[in-house]
């Protein structure tokens, strides 16, 4: 009776051991690679901590099952472990191929049914910042016995891993690049990343082909590597880095749709456009005075960097001349940007690599802000879209995606700032500002969105923190369907030519008033024809300025302030023009 009830007990404490063996292996082997590149890096490298690593190689090797992964850790590694430069690029190369062998072992023992096993070796892969590991945990727990369900958790897993490595290698390629920004990058040290990283692009064929299918696996090229790793870091690497960054870009699969494409490319230049006003209201005289909109410059910086490095696999097809011409120099100007902001320089440097980014973007590579339609249709259109985000965000935040929700939350708040914000502070600034910290921080007792994400907030909480970004929302756009009515435009259009009209009447009386009597009817005459070259001139200036202005539309209020203002200095200048000619020369004679 109690046989088959010892023999399930049996089978899990195999099991369990099994697991242990895997996690503590893997510990084994993180500790001793540990330990040797802090030996490395202290110039204590001897043949006694070659022979350590070699021995730890060897034992976690017998953990594997598949051939694949096998054949894959008994490679040699890429440098000798006999004097440091060469153990440097071994250690390098050992780190990444850790990676992708515990990938192929667990797409190995999932497809064979070992779902444990597949568990564990996932646990040991290493995921990049925020990653969201939670679809690939459930699909594990929930998969089925059939053969296609297998397959589509297979693809599911290899997919991930594709994406946390590319992310991985990405962020390890910006933490080298701030390294040697920082003077801190030694020659071994650039050979251990930079071959991590390296080989780290570098994903098994098995692998990317049951990712994506369509996508041919490419070996990152070597030039711009070598040229990388015999460089001296005190001559100064931010060249080498950007020509190695921009090959490793090229290499990388793509893993975007064409909407996530145009989606990006859309996000990139509001993203720079916001960074200059958050950088401003933060940083008064290299003080930061505002936290939260110095964060935020920030952040904004560092996302555009990211969302440039995700974009450069489609760039390589689509604006493959536009990458090879100006890719190193938008590679540059983003560093160059990153550092003006972290050392807080003056706005009008951080202002002027924003506009340096912005026309290589535009003129190079083509890509476009404006958004088509009339003013009522982008705010209509943008309404939509930002609550559309919203319901997203919340979405994936309830589901414990807070990564993902805070992207959503971020898009949302940058479609808001240009689209809606910048139209409602002419009307309601308090209103407009009211908004805008429901997307952020919040008010006190009522926290904003990124408070609530940040605090990892849920239930009635998280609910409420939307619900404010939410009514807000329909507030600012109900401001500004007020403002933007066709009755009140044509109201505001009459009142105006009637205004100028009238101001037009007194000027011509005023010059008419001083040129009485026949002796001053030829000067009368050319007035009137003056006057009627205005009129003529006024009616192509009208068919001019509509096509300038839907040109310069995205500038908005503040077009129109500009207008204003030349407009009050002309009619200054008019006026004191005819009280100096008529009635100053009048008094004085």
């Amino acid at each position: 009776m109690f046989k088959p009830f010892f023999a399930l007990w049996v089978w899990c404490c195999l099991a369990l051991a099994v697991r242990a063996d895997v996690i503590d292996d893997n510990a084994t082997l993180q500790g001793v690679v540990d330990e040797a590149l802090v030996d490395l890096q202290g110039d204590r490298w001897t043949p006694e901590v070659a022979a350590h690593v070699t021995a730890a190689l060897a034992a976690f090797g017998a953990d594997f099952s598949s051939p694949e992964a096998n054949v894959l850790w008994s490679q040699e590694l890429s440098g000798s472990l006999d004097q440091p430069a060469g153990a440097a690029v071994a250690m390098g190369a050992l780190q990444a191929r850790l990676q992708h062998a515990a990938a192929i072992e667990m797409i190995q023992r999932q497809e064979s049914g070992d779902i444990e096993a597949a568990r564990e070796w996932r646990s040991i892969i290493m995921l990049p910042k925020y990653a969201n590991a939670v679809e690939g945990a459930m699909a594990l727990q929930r998969m089925g016995a059939e053969l296609q369900h297998r397959q589509e958790v297979s693809r599911l897993l290899a997919r991930e891993y594709v994406q946390w490595q590319i992310t991985r290698a990405r962020e390890k390629t910006d933490a080298l690049a701030r390294l040697a920004n920082d003077g801190r990058a030694t020659p071994l040290l650039v050979k251990a990343r930079a071959t991590e990283i390296q080989k780290l692009a570098q994903i098994p064929a098995s692998l990317l082909a049951l990712a994506l299918p369509n996508e041919k696996a490419a070996t990152p090229p070597h030039g711009a590597y070598d040229s990388l790793v015999a460089a001296d870091p005190s001559a100064g690497l931010a060249q080498p880095i950007a020509a190695w960054r921009l090959e490793l870009e090229g290499s990388y699969p793509n893993l975007l749709s064409a909407d996530d494409v145009q989606h990006r490319e859309r996000i990139i230049l509001k993203l720079l456009r916001l960074i200059p006003m958050e950088y401003n209201s933060g940083v008064r005289a290299g003080e930061i005075t505002i936290p939260i909109e110095y964060r935020e410059a920030k952040s904004f910086t560092i996302q555009t960097e990211q969302i440039v490095n995700e974009l450069m696999p489609v760039w390589k097809n689509t604006k493959a001349k536009a990458l090879e011409e100006h890719g190193p120099q938008l590679l540059k100007g983003l560093e160059n940007l990153e550092q003006l902001v972290n050392a807080r320089k003056s706005q009008a440097e951080v202002e002027g690599s924003v506009k340096e980014i912005m026309s290589i973007l535009q003129k190079d590579f083509d890509l476009s802000l404006k958004r088509a339609g009339t003013a009522a249709d982008v705010v209509a259109e943008a309404a939509l879209e930002i609550r559309a985000l919203l319901g997203q965000s919340l979405a994936a935040a309830k589901d414990g995606q807070w990564r993902k929700a805070d992207q959503f939350r971020l898009d949302a708040y940058v479609n808001f700032d240009l689209e809606l914000e910048s139209r409602a502070v002419p009307r309601d600034p308090n209103l407009a500002l009211s908004a805008e910290r429901t997307f952020l921080d919040g008010e006190s007792g009522k926290p904003g969105i990124k408070a609530a994400l940040d605090a990892r907030l849920s239930g009635d909480e998280l609910t409420a923190a939307y619900q404010r970004a939410f009514d807000a929302l329909d507030q600012t756009t109900a401001l500004l369907r007020v403002g933007l009515s066709p009755a009140a435009a044509i109201m505001n259009a009459v009142f105006i030519i009637l205004r100028e009209g009238l101001e037009a009447v007194v000027i011509l009386a005023a010059l008419l008033a001083g040129l009485r009597g026949p002796e001053n009817a030829p000067i009368r005459k050319q007035i009137g024809i003056g006057a009627w070259l205005a009129i003529l001139a006024s009616i192509l200036l009208f068919a001019l300025s509509r096509y300038l202005l839907s040109g310069l539309s995205k500038y908005g209020e503040t077009l129109e302030a500009v207008i204003s203002v030349v407009a009050v200095i002309v009619l200054l200048i008019v006026t004191n023009w005819v009280f100096h000619k008529y009635y100053w020369s009048g008094w004085y004679s």
